[in-house]
């Protein structure tokens, strides 16, 4: 019996009706009465008109109870609704694959890249084991490179459908998340990397966050019922690695002008010639505080050189080109298109230049030229500088351009480290934050927040600016 429903066991079963002289669709009909009601149900072909009514016969002549409702003998009505919650049951990877969709033309290449790992990863933990599963470095191929990529269709093999065809048939139902046991081993996956060693506390907040935004998504189509990571009986602590999320400045990254000025000279010195290209690339994102992506695309007629030497020029940031690859960004190009943080589609930032970098930008101009469009940071072949590419020439560089105890340190150990730099030598000289702010490309408040560390300690030096302005 089903909790709930009205029954009856006042039955008429009617005789088979044959209507093709009215209707060539569904031509055979069924006619029944249940408790004084009258129910139809119309077939293309007469065997399934006449399986369904002796299905109904059975039922009334074993003494079955009929749902009032419906019609339907208590049996059948069970099997209906069991179709019809399978028929309305949405996979976990039919979910993942339609929110990544939705995302994609909200959200920028790189984010698109950070959303398909997430669903990737999450999908491979919640499938099942067993000896049909995949290897996973081909589901994980699969996922990432077919499953959760929506711009323009790329063929696949028969092999990447099957494997993708294999996840849609295994894949556990979006309603399985509500499971608080199921969503902590998700989070125990999503805690660790392929190596088996825990993420950073950052990395893994960000892999949540998507995680929690899909699942949001699925509360808001009715997939769910609420957001199971917000269930009070979750109580996922995991590992100590990844709770507490840090996003201030480490100070130990932080080079001072001297440790710059060095790292900028060994970088000439990487390759024959390859290292002196790099040398203006790697200034901007000291002496105009510069993201690598910022830098990568820089014109020269985005610069102010004043013709006297010693003087100071001026520079307006435009929209970044961040690598993505091919496949995740809009243009087909390797690189995105963005607008500035904090800023509209189309608005540049301006940053004033000091005059060593002038020189600096009037020595790479004369030793390498342009490109056709004004750019200036072309590789040999006359391509953009890649991140891969660069990353490659600094940590050449930090191998000669350290001492010994400084490479193994935190010093200055990534390109973007030249940036943070930046912005301390400019709090250091005593600059108003909301002006390094804006310069800097940050809020005042993720300045402060993520430059505290670095700051502390400096009161000694504040407290001599006061007493030299006041006259103390």
């Amino acid at each position: 019996m089903i909790e709930g429903r009205k029954i009856s066991y006042k039955v008429v079963i009617y005789p088979l009706e044959d209507r093709r002289k009215y209707s060539k669709r569904n031509p055979w009909r069924v006619r029944w009465k249940v408790d004084g009601e009258k129910f139809p149900e119309a077939f293309g072909s007469k065997g399934l008109a006449k399986s369904f009514r002796s299905r109904l016969e059975s039922a009334f002549n074993s003494g079955e109870a009929f749902d009032v409702e419906t019609g339907l003998p208590m049996s059948m009505l069970r099997e209906r609704l069991a179709q019809m919650k399978a028929d309305s049951t949405v996979s976990w990877f039919t979910h993942a694959k339609e929110y990544s969709n939705y995302k994609w033309s909200r959200v920028a290449a790189k984010s698109r890249i950070g959303i398909a790992e997430v669903m990737r990863d999450v999908t491979c933990a919640v499938l099942p084991d067993g000896p049909d599963r995949p290897k996973t470095s081909m589901l994980r191929k699969a996922l990432f490179h077919h499953a959760f990529v929506h711009g323009d269709p790329v063929p696949i093999s028969d092999e990447v459908a099957d494997v993708l065809q294999w996840c849609e048939d295994n894949s556990p139902a979006i309603e399985d998340f509500e499971d608080t046991e199921f969503i902590r081993e998700i989070l125990d996956a999503l805690a660790q990397k392929m190596d088996g060693k825990r993420t950073s506390p950052a990395y893994f907040h960000r892999r949540r966050t998507i995680l929690s935004n899909s699942l949001k998504r699925a509360v808001k189509q009715k997939r769910l019922r609420q957001h199971p990571l917000q269930d009070e009986d979750l109580e996922w602590e995991g590992p100590l690695e990844v709770r507490k999320v840090d996003n201030t400045i480490d100070p130990r990254e932080v080079g001072n002008p001297r440790q710059v000025e060095q790292m900028l000279t060994a970088v000439s010195y990487v390759g024959n010639n390859q290292g002196l290209r790099f040398v203006a690339f790697f200034g901007a994102l000291y002496y105009a505080m510069l993201r690598p992506e910022e830098a990568a695309p820089l014109r020269l007629d985005q610069f102010t050189l004043p013709a006297q030497s010693g003087q100071w020029g001026a520079l307006m940031v435009e929209a970044p080109t961040p690598t993505a690859g091919k496949r995740w960004t809009d243009s087909g190009e390797v690189n995105d298109e963005r607008c500035l943080k904090h800023r509209v589609v189309g608005e540049a930032r301006p940053v004033p230049i000091p005059p060593v970098y002038v020189q600096m930008i009037r020595d790479h101009v004369e030793a390498f030229g342009v490109g056709p469009g004004g750019e200036l940071f072309l590789t040999v072949n006359g391509t953009i500088m890649q991140s891969s590419t660069y990353l490659s020439v600094w940590r050449r560089a930090r191998e000669f351009g350290l001492a010994p105890h400084d490479r193994k340190s935190a010093l200055l150990r990534r390109p973007y480290s030249l940036r943070v730099s930046g912005v301390s030598v400019r709090r250091y000289a005593g600059v108003p934050s909301r002006q390094v702010a804006e310069w800097a490309g940050h809020s005042v408040e993720v300045l402060e927040r993520a430059y505290s560390k670095v700051m502390s300690g400096y009161d000694d030096r504040w407290q001599g600016m006061m007493n030299d302005f006041m006259g103390t």
